[in-house]
């Protein structure tokens, strides 16, 4: 009697995907998600390169086959960062390293008013125009970071 059996190993190392938005303020809350194919086992290697070249290490939470982070980016510098990302499986395979760029801005708060009214609103650019008709009305603009 003769028997056989077929052994089968897993060594690919889990598909990944980021998803982090483009651009930011540095004090907005930003939301920052590694989605995977499969169960991830709690190692992470996440960390960016900031707009001045320093690594800047980062943990998210892991949540089985996803990790999810929330960053403020109050301390990095104003310009384009640099995440780079790498997971293990259940069974420790190793991931590719996904990276994502965003672009870190000052956060402008300005005041308009107009006569009798008066709004609020948030820019991101400092160089944004405001357009006024030609009236008799009085106009002031007041611009504070941050």
């Amino acid at each position: 009697m003769s028997g056989s059996f077929q052994l089968e190993l897993d060594t690919k190392g889990p598909d990944i995907e980021l998803t982090a938005p483009n651009y930011t303020t540095s004090s907005a809350k930003t939301d920052i998600w590694i989605y995977g194919n499969e169960e991830l086992s709690p190692y992470q290697d996440f960390y960016f390169i900031d707009a001045a070249g320093d690594r800047r290490n980062v943990l998210f939470e892991h949540l089985g086959d996803r990790f999810h982070g929330v960053m403020y980016f109050n301390d990095f510098p104003i310009g384009i960062s640099t995440l780079y990302v790498q997971v293990k499986d259940k069974v420790d395979n190793l991931s590719n390293v996904e990276t994502v760029s965003i672009n870190i801005s000052e956060q402008y708060f300005f005041s308009l008013s107009v006569g009798d009214y008066s709004r609020n609103a948030e820019a991101s650019d400092k160089s944004r125009n405001i357009e006024v008709s030609d009236m008799n009305r009085k106009v002031e603009v007041s611009i504070r970071n941050g």
